[in-house]
């Protein structure tokens, strides 16, 4: 039967995500927690089930002053794979979407997958793919993995940071969070993005943590968090999921260090892939120092499907253009503001 699962279906629903081999953090109920918490939206699982769940796909349903009615697979997450076993059960679960927009008078539908994902999504409006993330196989000890890093970027600025007395710490305590979101802040600013809100973070540490989900680690210099890095753990995959480096210290390579202890930490807990997360391809500083870790690049697609395809096609790519030019010059106080306000009706 296709329809929207009930959640209190959500445990069958775990258990199911668990067991698909495409099921990731970002299908949870966990994930669902989070974004519910912060957002104040709901999620909404397409499904085919009856006593067992055969397929789903998860969403959360935006509706703002700002942008019309949408549903995305997921928010705030890179990639989403459908949890199907076979290509006719995700055209059954797309058309049965496409309806339901219809009636709802939902604008638009986007799902997000990797290229990994072995189906191909019929007939969207739209296909973006303009982000990507590289992934380390972890199969080898360290000592082979890192004969993949790039000798001048990799290996030369993690003998310095490591001559330098750079200390980690782990840190989810509301101090921590607040030092690191300082930093992602003015990172984000600097490159015309705006930040998830401050209890989005909060809130992965509430919903991950009992799980054993999410590992915050920090680089100390002098007494001052200097980098952070927020990574996510789900099945086989360790993932580099959100970092900031104060600009005043990147000269000492903090990041190197964290994500260096990051892969330490994979293997000795026996995790099969590094996930280095999503980066745009308009970044390619970001792209070429994950790149140097020696990873395989791997491609998110993002599809769309529209109630009115010209109309909304025209309107995304206007605040898209825009926006990066107007929030990079923003005074900081509103652009903090900004950040808490819209995140949620613009951008995820």
């Amino acid at each position: 039967m296709l329809g929207i699962l009930p959640l209190n279906k959500l445990k069958e629903w775990n258990d199911f995500v668990w067991h698909h081999q495409y099921g990731s953090i970002y299908h949870t109920s966990h994930w669902f927690e989070v974004i519910k918490k912060t957002y104040e939206i709901q999620p909404v699982i397409f499904a085919d089930f009856n006593d067992d769940i055969k397929a789903g796909i998860p969403f959360f349903l935006h509706h703002s002053s700002l942008k019309n009615k949408r549903l995305i697979s997921i928010t705030s997450a890179q990639s989403c794979n459908p949890l199907v076993n076979n290509a006719d059960e995700l055209s059954e679960l797309i058309l049965f979407i496409k309806h339901y927009i219809k009636k709802n008078k939902i604008s638009y539908f986007e799902i997000r997958t990797t290229n990994s994902f072995q189906f191909s999504i019929p007939k969207a409006d739209r296909i973006v793919n303009d982000f990507f993330s590289y992934l380390i196989n972890l199969n080898n000890d360290y000592d082979a993995i890192a004969k993949g890093f790039h000798k001048s970027c990799i290996i030369r600025p993690l003998k310095k940071v490591m001559a330098n007395k750079v200390d980690i710490i782990d840190g989810s305590d509301s101090k921590s969070l607040k030092a690191f979101y300082h930093n992602y802040e003015l990172m984000r600013k600097e490159h015309g993005l705006l930040p998830q809100p401050f209890n989005f973070f909060q809130n992965l540490v509430i919903y991950l943590a009992p799980l054993n989900n999410i590992e915050i680690k920090h680089a100390i210099y002098n007494d001052l968090i200097i980098s952070s890095v927020i990574n996510l753990k789900y099945k086989d995959r360790y993932t580099y999921e959100y970092g900031a480096t104060n600009k005043n210290f990147i000269s000492l390579h903090p990041s190197h260090l964290l994500i260096n202890h990051s892969i330490k930490n994979a293997i000795d807990q026996e995790y099969k892939i590094f996930d280095f997360g999503r980066t745009d391809s308009s970044n390619e500083g970001l792209q070429n120092f994950k790149q140097r870790w020696g990873g395989e690049k791997e491609y998110f697609n993002y599809y769309y499907f529209y109630s009115d395809p010209i109309h909304l096609k025209h309107k995304e790519n206007l605040i898209r253009s825009s926006a990066p030019k107007i929030i990079s010059h923003l005074p900081f106080r509103i652009y903090h503001s900004l950040g808490q306000y819209i995140y949620k009706t613009v951008f995820r």
